[in-house]
């Protein structure tokens, strides 16, 4: 008996032997059913800071457009709701609020930055900058809209490894409820 020969019904046995199958395939499945689970969970906690990050922005622009006069400790309290609406996705996020008030001017067409005031280094619009009109709802003359502007940068812990992080810009406009115009108590820009 040749050597080829030899070598052929070692390998025909080993095709037939079904031992260590289960095993095999299992060593061969498992990694890719970890990876599908994982990334399953990282796009469901990523959609989730998404969502937070609407809701806050649209929460953010509708109370800062019920109140009558703005303030520094009103700021100061709308950004730190915004951070407990935001929950978990806000911790160790790069974050950035920008609450801004523009009034329309109907002489030259234009939306004028009444006040604007930012969290966490933001930047805000400087007092007096004129915006197209045609970039907002119409409005009358001397009626403001207040807009807010909110910017998650959050690094998912599912991806973690991989070093993914995840960047959510989103904006609200509203015109205030009570009022034509919201006044800055202390004036940022004098």
């Amino acid at each position: 008996m040749s050597v080829i020969e030899r070598l052929r019904r070692k390998f025909r046995s080993f095709a037939t032997h079904e031992d260590g199958v289960s095993a095999m395939e299992f060593a061969l499945v498992f990694p890719i059913l970890i990876s599908v689970v994982f990334l399953s969970s990282g796009t469901f906690d990523a959609l989730q800071a998404k969502q937070r990050a609407a809701k806050t922005v649209d929460a953010l622009a509708d109370i800062a457009s019920r109140t009558v006069v703005m303030d520094d400790d009103q700021r100061d309290t709308f950004f730190d709701a915004a951070i407990l609406m935001l929950g978990r996705h806000a911790e160790g996020a790069e974050l950035d609020i920008v609450l801004t008030g523009i009034e329309y001017n109907q002489a030259n067409d234009v939306m004028v930055v009444a006040w604007s005031e930012s969290f966490n280094d933001g930047i805000a619009l400087e007092r007096d900058d004129e915006l197209p009109a045609e970039d907002f709802p119409g409005i009358m003359d001397g009626e403001m809209l207040v807009i807010a502007t909110f910017e998650l940068t959050y690094d998912s812990p599912f991806f973690g490894i991989t070093g993914q992080q995840f960047t959510f810009r989103q904006q609200a406009t509203r015109k205030p409820r009570f009022i034509n115009t919201i006044d800055y108590d202390e004036p940022r820009y004098d």
